[in-house]
């Protein structure tokens, strides 16, 4: 349904990992300290960045929110509570495709609806953070001691993929000099240029944008390869209890431009109200408490006073079943 970028996370554990800036006051002083590297920078980085691919040059775009069809009633969006996040969309008629992986610590749920919008909301621990910076740029460059101290030396902490991506896509593979002097601070640009050289490959016209709605992440949207006119946009974020990818697909441009104005998503902490019908309350409810099976018997119970597909009934009575 939507492109699925999880190449680019391909490791989600437990973390308490926060975000990172272009820059921080530890990275700051350390830009410039020198570094032990086998080989020298200088000699590896030439290598390194004629590899990089054309979409290791894309940037992030400021974000034009589309405005709204002219001469449409005001519609009321609904809210869904999803863990520390509220996400709202288009009120509709939707099938309801809930699932959880087996340790009940990934939750995915997935609206379809018949007006062109199909939405995937997965909520997943927080990103691990990565401990080695210099395996992810394929080995071509390593520092002489050890990988850990060097990674914690350049970047004050453990970043993780995302900390990575958001410095990547502020800067172009020109911006590496492969000066021995600038070793230390184009190091972390050239490990994000390479993890934004395997991003999404099946779209075109795309734009990235940083901290959509106020939220650390990256979200893409482009047009997709080989659709006449299906439109995807994905997100990423990552707040201090869990990391999040929400994926919505149009089956048109124009109703992208009707939806965006009311798709959004909001930080929130005991704050976080769900507001629509009963069952999408209950849904809330369900997703906040994944292995409960009385939260999604009282979901299959709203679901039953209106018309659900059989696969909607299929989907939560697995999550009943399989509930404690």
């Amino acid at each position: 349904m939507s492109w699925r970028f999880f190449v680019l996370f391909p490791v989600l554990m437990p973390s308490s990992s926060t975000f990172l800036g272009c820059t921080t006051a530890t990275t700051r002083d350390t830009q410039n300290a020198p570094l032990d590297l086998k080989p020298r920078w200088s000699e590896s980085c030439p290598l390194l960045k004629r590899s990089l691919t054309t979409e290791s040059s894309i940037m992030f775009s400021p974000w034009r929110t589309p405005k709204p069809v002219p001469n449409v009633n005001p519609i009321v969006p609904w809210t869904l509570a999803f863990g520390d996040v509220a996400i709202s969309f288009p009120p509709g008629r939707y099938e309801v495709l809930p699932s959880r992986n087996e340790r009940g610590d990934e939750v995915t749920v997935v609206l379809l609806d018949n007006d062109g919008i199909a939405a995937s909301f997965i909520r997943m621990p927080p990103l691990e953070p990565l401990r080695d910076v210099f395996a992810r740029a394929g080995g071509v460059v390593r520092p002489s001691g050890n990988e850990e101290a060097f990674t914690r030396k350049l970047f004050g902490k453990f970043p993780t993929n995302l900390d990575l991506l958001k410095i990547a896509y502020r800067h172009f593979p020109s911006d590496l000099t492969c000066s021995d002097s600038a070793a230390a601070r184009e190091i972390q640009i050239a490990v994000g240029l390479v993890l934004k050289g395997l991003g999404p490959r099946n779209a075109e016209t795309l734009t990235v944008h940083e901290d959509l709605w106020g939220l650390h992440g990256i979200t893409y949207v482009g047009k997709r390869k080989g659709k006449s006119d299906q439109w995807d946009l994905e997100t990423h974020f990552e707040t201090a209890d869990a990391s999040y990818i929400v994926g919505i697909t149009w089956k048109s441009r124009a109703k992208m431009d009707e939806g965006l104005p009311f798709v959004s998503m909001k930080g929130c902490r005991k704050s976080c109200k769900t507001v629509g019908p009963d069952w999408l309350v209950e849904l809330g409810k369900a997703v906040s408490s994944p292995l409960s099976k009385t939260a999604w018997e009282r979901l299959a119970n709203a679901l039953a006073t209106v018309s659900v597909s059989n696969r909607t009934a299929r989907s939560i009575k697995l999550l009943v079943d399989s509930g404690k």
